[in-house]
């Protein structure tokens, strides 16, 4: 007995790691006015990070000025008239504020300095420098930020409501970081004065420094920079306890969502709890993985959910644990829900399996050390354990608190916090039949009487007035002067070393083919005990058969499925039980099959990847349970409009018959309609080691790697591989069509401008890379500059080319605030007009977009999944395995008649392609409009000459002359055309608009509350 049991223990028990791979090596220094600063060195790459934290977040939002926090993050980013510079990225939690700024180091005059000036500027000074026009700018900036991440995704209002059901309203978590709308807008610059001079002060701060830099160095630049500002007030806030709730609390939410969801919280513990580990392992006990509980229950034997997931949250005050349930058509959010509560109280009977808690440490483990890859994760974990433990480096002390959880604690810890006293939340689409038994119950606004908000007021401005002391005001102006005197001395505008190549090493590629004609590339990467590879098979979406879009995707979704030598079950377990991760999917020209995992379990992992690949049995029982997801997924889609816009924004530019006009991924019908056998004969044919190429990237020695290699793809065959044609792109038409998808209640609309490109091997790739990152690269570039931070009518602006083996395509657009979209559509026509040479092409800029492309040189070699996705384009484009050594040299030498000649060959304004997709009402007629106002558009499109050919084949029938829109039967061969491919199509094609030009299945809603309606349930027995 005891002998079975160690070897139980044997089996199951993850090998020991090399001694301390999760190490960060850092010094640490406090100046006298209470800034930590922490000093991380890296000279692997010639990269630095400044990443700081202020302990200040949503939480020290004031009553009735939600979102305040968040408003100041954005404020943080305005110019001022010492600087231009508005980069850097920022992030508003709970408890934390972040910014970092990572770029090229090139020696002493690299950005650091720069970065190191504008934090201390802005810690000390920007509130002096903001006006009411910037703060009016960033509130419509937020609100667009709101409607495009919250208001109009599905489930996107869903934890907004969850928080506010968990916690009272006198909780500083009640309500959510992004703030109200109405009290977003009511913020006043004094507000935001005062919230900068309560916490935006260096004894709420922590300072990271981190890569390729001379310590003594940047230590005398923090210390004349940041020492002379003064101290903010001592933190007295305090704050409520964890809330604890004695019964239920049920809600009901309607959205605009195809598929029910259900929302099961429980309030639990903070960051650093006695119990926080052992929650953790419990939620990942239920959801890790194929193996997880809720998916073998709910998904895999009840074949109730279309999605099931678990997690534990907490932050410094509270924390949460949740299940987020997602049916499948045609199941009960109850019949959900109860299914649930029985693997819980299963789960409370009988403790975990020793199995079951080894998969979650070796997950927790492997995600550690995957997460500590790049300089950045490394700065933020750093400052993450000051903030919340005021120890940088106790990533070895989190970790060792998992490997300390047993199976008794995940029970206990199961028994005391997932009781009765728990929120539930339904979220339904509109006209959803089984009801939740509740009471009407309003969302309660925690907003304060106007008196109440005046009294607030006045206790802000008191405890400003106060802070602003005599000796402060000294101090301040003593600061002011320091940086003046500075700003002389620090390279704003260094366009010398923008030009300055970085110095670094690239990576050293070997090279070798297998006995069966697999071709291997090979890079080694010591330091992290991290493996990754990637296995590129040159053939994708472009080789479906004709009437089978979506074969080449749902081959290589199956992969994981089962192999003729092993279960999807013993894949599953197999990988989880050491913490590997592995993926497969189909693009346009290619399929991938990617697995990382930590090099000392190296030898299993690749037996396994090595089956999954190359013997796939595709069962069938896999394949149908695989069917129900992927149609419940599409179902999904038919509700994002992002998702709409990605699904048909392809078939208007390249033609819905075009291999390149379709998404990978297949629609309804033909997801009803493949069958085992095809993805059979679609693997054996396309799939083989002469057509493939393998890179294995990280921890793994040439000499012992190459016959571990043969042993695991030595049965594999090699055979003829045909080559799928790609028919020419149409030619497009003379002047831009509007195409608009009605999206009832949309509070933004999505607006996308798309147009030719070029092939990767085109001689113009390089240009084309500059003038995209010119456009749309970054906060100062046209686009962005444009729509976000002067028109403030979008969150985020996108743009650039997509290239492909064969003919690519040029995209630009985003979301935008509904009154504003025809507003949109002309400005971002405008924009591809003057980047032609109506607004030329600067210096700047250009040097601009040459110094991030040197950044995304080094980013790009900063984790082994990132160097292998290099090789892996390199390879599927036929280019050298050193391209990357002169990528940066060719980038470079770009010039402005370079970049002026591709702009005028490639974009081309009068043949785009405009597609809106929003509210048909609220955003039609401006449209119209504008169609009919502009000389250079087309129209709004009225007429089938986009249908792809199978939809109008099968339309053919009910023409009765020459085209759908022939005069004797054209309302009627309209409708029934309609009818036959969309439901309830009349819906779309009466607004402006022919049917979607592919075979989509495009279900518009009906109309739904813009509010969503809740119901509130008593308190269960």
């Amino acid at each position: 007995m005891l002998l079975a049991l160690a070897m139980l223990l044997g089996r199951f028990t993850v090998p020991p790691a090399p001694p301390d791979p999760l190490a960060i090596s850092h010094t640490t220094f406090q100046l006298h006015n209470g800034l930590r600063v922490i000093l991380h060195e890296d000279h692997s790459l010639p990269l630095v990070t400044v990443n700081i934290w202020y302990r200040t977040g949503s939480r020290d939002d004031p009553p009735g000025r939600s979102g305040l926090a968040h408003l100041v993050e954005h404020m943080m980013f305005h110019p001022t008239e010492y600087y231009h510079w508005n980069g850097g990225h920022g992030a508003t939690r709970d408890d934390t504020t972040d910014y970092f700024t990572t770029g090229i180091s090139t020696g002493p005059s690299s950005g650091l300095a720069l970065w190191l000036w504008i934090e201390a500027f802005r810690m000390s000074r920007l509130r002096h420098e903001l006006a009411e026009e910037t703060l009016s700018r960033q509130r419509r900036i937020v609100v667009n930020e709101k409607r495009q991440n919250y208001d109009n995704r599905p489930y996107g209002l869903a934890w907004q409501h969850v928080a506010a059901a968990l916690y009272p309203a006198e909780h500083p978590y009640h309500r959510r970081g992004i703030g109200q709308e109405n009290e977003v807008a009511a913020a006043s610059l004094q507000d935001v004065k005062q919230f900068l001079a309560r916490h935006y002060v260096p004894n709420k701060a922590s300072l990271v420094v981190a890569g390729d830099f001379d310590a003594p160095q940047v230590r005398r630049l923090i210390e004349k920079y940041f020492a002379l500002i003064p101290r903010g007030p001592a933190e007295t806030q305090s704050w409520p306890a964890a809330p604890q709730l004695r019964s239920e609390r049920r809600l009901t939410m309607t959205d605009r969502v195809s598929l029910p969801r259900l929302y099961m919280v429980w309030p639990t513990v903070s960051s650093w709890h006695e119990d926080e580990a052992a929650l953790d392992v419990l939620a990942a006990v239920l959801d890790t993985g194929k193996s997880g509980r809720l998916e073998i229950a709910l998904g895999r034997e009840r074949k109730l959910a279309q999605s099931s997931s678990a997690s534990h949250s907490t932050s410094e005050l509270a924390g949460m644990f949740y299940l987020v349930l997602t049916a499948l058509p045609g199941q009960k959010l109850s019949d959900l829900e109860a299914a649930a509560d029985d693997e819980l109280a299963r789960l409370k009977e009988v403790p975990p399996t020793l199995e079951e808690v080894e998969r979650a440490r070796s997950a927790r483990e492997a995600s550690y050390v995957f997460g500590v890859q790049e300089l950045n994760d490394k700065a933020d974990l750093l400052n993450e354990y000051a903030a919340s433990r005021d120890a940088p480096g106790t990533l070895r002390q989190d970790l060792a608190r998992y490997r300390r959880v047993t199976a008794a604690d995940v029970r206990r810890v199961a028994r005391r916090y997932l009781t009765g006293g728990r929120v539930v939340l339904r979220v339904v689409p509109p006209g959803y039949r089984e009801r939740d038994p509740a009471q009407t119950a309003s969302a309660e606004s925690g907003a304060p009487s106007k008196a109440e908000a005046e009294i607030i007021g006045a206790e802000a401005a008191a405890q400003t007035a106060a802070m602003e002391t005599a000796a402060q005001t000294r101090t301040s102006a003593a600061v002011a002067a320091m940086l003046m005197r500075e700003h002389r001395r620090v390279p704003f505008h260094d366009r010398a070393r923008q030009r300055r190549k970085p110095r670094f090493s690239l990576p050293h590629v070997r090279e070798r083919r297998l006995a069966n004609g697999l071709r291997v590339l090979l890079v080694e990467r010591r330091g992290l005990p991290i493996v990754n590879l990637h296995l590129l098979v040159r053939t994708g979406a472009a080789a479906d058969p004709p009437g089978r879009a979506g074969l080449s995707s749902l081959t290589a979704a199956m992969l994981g499925e089962g192999t003729t030598t092993r279960s999807e079950k013993e894949i599953a377990g197999e990988w989880e039980r050491i913490g590997a991760r592995f993926s497969s999917w189909a693009q346009e020209d290619s399929t991938s099959a990617t697995l990382q995992t930590l090099s000392y379990h190296l030898d299993r992992a690749l037996a396994v990847y090595a089956d999954v690949v190359t013997r796939p049995s595709f069962p069938a029982n896999e394949l149908e349970r695989l069917r129900h997801r992927l149609l419940a997924s599409s179902q999904q889609g038919q509700n994002d409009t992002f998702a709409i816009t990605a699904r048909l924004l392809p078939a208007l530019t390249y033609g819905g018959s075009h291999p390149y006009g379709r998404l990978p991924s297949a629609d309804e019908a033909r997801l009803k309609a493949v069958q085992a056998d095809e993805l059979r004969r679609f693997h054996s044919t396309y799939y083989r080691p002469n057509d493939a190429t393998l890179i294995v990237v990280g921890d793994a020695a040439a000499e012992s790697l190459w016959p571990r290699l043969e042993r695991a793809f030595g049965h594999w065959r090699n055979d003829f591989v045909p080559a799928p044609p790609v028919p020419p792109v149409r030619a497009p038409g003379t002047r831009p069509t509007i195409y608009l998808v009605d999206r009832p209640g949309a509070t933004q609309s999505v607006v996308s401008v798309a147009g030719g490109g070029a092939a990767r091997s085109s001689a113009d790739f390089f240009p084309l890379l500059v003038l995209g990152k010119i456009l749309s690269g970054g906060p100062t570039s046209r686009l962005v500059s444009n729509l976000r931070e002067s028109k403030a009518i979008t969150y985020s602006a996108y743009g650039g080319f997509h290239f492909r083996r064969a003919a690519g395509h040029f995209a630009a657009g985003g979301a935008v605030q509904t009154d504003a979209t025809a507003q949109a559509v002309e400005e971002l026509l405008k924009e591809l007009r003057d980047i032609r040479g109506a607004a030329p092409i600067t210096g700047l800029e250009i040097d601009w977009a040459r110094d991030n492309f040197a950044q995304a040189v080094a980013f790009g070699l900063q984790t082994s999944r990132q160097v292998s996705w290099s090789l892996a384009d390199a390879a599927l484009h036929d280019l050298p395995n050193n391209f990357i050594h002169t990528y940066l040299d060719r980038v470079l030498a770009v010039s402005p008649r370079d970049l002026q000649r591709v702009a005028g060959r490639y974009i081309q304004p009068s043949r785009t392609v405009v597609l809106v997709v929003g509210d048909v009402k609220a955003v039609g007629p401006s449209l119209r409009l504008l169609a009919q106002k502009r000389s250079h558009f087309a129209g709004l499109a009225n007429d089938a000459r986009w249908f792809a050919d199978d939809a109008l084949k099968e339309c053919q029938p009910l023409r009765g002359g020459s085209g759908l829109n022939s005069r004797p039967n054209r309302r009627g061969a309209r409708a029934a055309c309609c009818s036959r491919w969309f439901r309830p199509s009349h819906l779309l094609c009466r607004h402006f608009l022919p049917p979607p030009p592919i075979h989509y299945n495009y279900l518009t809603p009906p109309r739904f509350l813009t509010s969503p309606n809740f119901t509130d349930e008593p308190a269960a027995a």
